[in-house]
């Protein structure tokens, strides 16, 4: 894993992490998941933590309020988070492709979309963005759409779309089984260029427990590697579903799949970024443009690899 010797640092600030996300998808949670498994946050001293999944828009009031310490999302979401004032930054990358996949029950035609039903998730969410994006691609008109806001992330709106209940629906490769059983067709299916998300915590929780983030991140590397090989999938989906995370066939089948989208590193494109915000700008989910140097601090994941003896994986973001 490492390319030169691994030298311990001090130990965290903080005995235990309040992790959070707004997506109880096991690949969602499965770097912390595996990192705690395998004793390599309690190697920094973290011996235990807690899993906190709650929906999207409490993420923040929770990083900020203090009862989470670190949680996974959206980086145009935390720019958003910046221009309003929040100082969250975002400190490692998670996923840095981003699937842009939409079905059609039978019977739409793209050139008549008039009285169609679809759902890209939130109003005015960058998912929904994505779902208007692919219907101009295909030829169709996005305004004679009807667009269903529906919360609970992916998994919720694609039951919407299996019970007949919304015509079209924006998803991801973990659902393509459901849909298509449920008589859907994929008739948009490409990998996007984009940092999808990542770690997150406050600037000023991160100044005053630097040994904590940094410790819990190299807790994360360590992870990261045992996914990035796909030999050891059986046995990491065997600890995911002990640690009471459901995992049904279909999510098993498209695995291979869903490692094309998440990241080898916890590095992301510097212009990927730059297209993220100026397409947020673009669809009105940020209200002014923003450096991206504002919002995110990769200063703690360069000292992680640096412990790690793994100096070759610090990227330069000037």
């Amino acid at each position: 894993m490492a390319s030169g010797v691994e030298t311990p640092g001090d130990p965290s600030e903080l005995s235990s992490a309040v992790w959070g996300n707004f997506n109880a998808n096991y690949l969602a949670n499965v770097l912390n998941e595996l990192a705690d498994e395998n004793g390599w946050l309690q190697e920094g001293g973290i011996e235990e933590q807690e899993m906190v999944i709650m929906d999207q828009e409490l993420v923040f009031p929770a990083l900020l309020g203090g009862s989470l310490n670190m949680a996974l999302q959206d980086p145009d979401a935390v720019a958003g988070a910046q221009l309003a004032g929040a100082d969250l930054i975002h400190i490692a990358n998670y996923r840095d492709k981003e699937p842009w996949t939409l079905s059609f029950k039978e019977g739409v035609d793209i050139n008549n979309l008039a009285g169609i039903t679809c759902s890209g998730g939130g109003a005015g969410g960058r998912n929904e963005f994505n779902a208007k994006e692919m219907v101009k691609r295909l030829g169709g008109d996005p305004e004679q759409v009807e667009w269903i806001p529906i919360g609970g992330g992916s998994d919720s709106r694609t039951n919407a779309f299996v019970e007949g209940q919304i015509d079209c629906v924006q998803h991801f490769d973990r659902h393509r089984a459901l849909v298509t059983a449920a008589g859907g067709t994929i008739v948009y299916d490409e990998l996007e260029n984009v940092p999808q998300d990542g770690f997150v915590v406050t600037r000023e929780f991160a100044e005053a427990n630097p040994r904590f983030v940094i410790n819990y991140l190299k807790g994360i590397i360590k992870a990261r590697r045992v996914l990035n090989d796909l030999g050891n999938k059986d046995e990491i989906i065997e600890i995911m579903r002990a640690r009471g995370y459901e995992i049904p066939q279909a999510f098993v089948d498209q695995y291979e799949r869903q490692m094309n989208i998440i990241n080898d590193s916890e590095n992301f494109d510097i212009a990927a970024m730059e297209t993220l915000i100026a397409d947020s700008v673009r669809t009105g989910s940020l209200e002014e443009s923003i450096d991206w140097r504002q919002f995110v601090d990769m200063t703690y994941l360069e000292q992680a690899y640096r412990e790690l003896g793994m100096e070759s994986e610090i990227q330069s973001y000037e």
